[in-house]
């Protein structure tokens, strides 16, 4: 492989840079990498990595940050199973994220009502939604920032006041 190759292949796998076109502004730094479906959601998670914080940190500020900006895909009441590589003791561990039943789904509840298996989907199959207790989890676990912290640091974006149709009352919410 020649040197010029070499170097073409790094530049396509690097992305583009900020003179290149792009659909979405580049967000970019030096000492972290944090990804998000809103470019906004991912310059706050940068904010935060740039402020000290860790990845799960600026995930959890990400999470909420989604919530105000694109509540039909992201909210706090989904669920968000999270998976964490701790690099110091080389081992994955995960927060479920998925919910807990409802407390009346009980099998005894299935088996009056003659269902053999709890269904895949639909109403039957529901949990109640995890998404803020396993953001709260993860973070109290292994972030090194305070929710009340990321949630100042998150208004100081002040994201509705914006001009898009974000969701204000998320916004107060959070």
């Amino acid at each position: 492989m020649a040197t010029t190759d070499a170097k073409d292949i790094l530049s396509t796998l690097s992305g583009p840079r900020p003179t290149d076109f792009t659909t979405r502004p580049v967000i970019m730094g030096i000492h972290g990498m944090v990804t998000s479906g809103h470019y906004l959601a991912s310059r706050i998670g940068l904010h935060i990595m740039e402020s000290g914080g860790n990845a799960i940190d600026a995930g959890v500020a990400m999470g909420f940050a989604l919530a105000v900006l694109e509540p039909y895909l992201y909210g706090i009441g989904g669920e968000a199973p999270i998976l964490i590589y701790l690099a110091d003791e080389c081992r994955v561990v995960s927060v479920s994220g998925q919910g807990p039943a409802p407390k009346a789904a009980t099998i005894t509840w299935f088996k009056n009502n003659g269902i053999d298996a709890i269904p895949g989907d639909g109403l039957l199959a529901a949990v109640v939604p995890d998404a803020m207790a396993s953001w709260i989890t993860a973070l109290a676990n292994f972030g090194t920032m305070r929710l009340s912290d990321e949630i100042q640091r998150l208004k100081r974006f002040q994201l509705t006041a914006l001009p898009f149709p974000y969701s204000f009352s998320c916004y107060k919410t959070i």
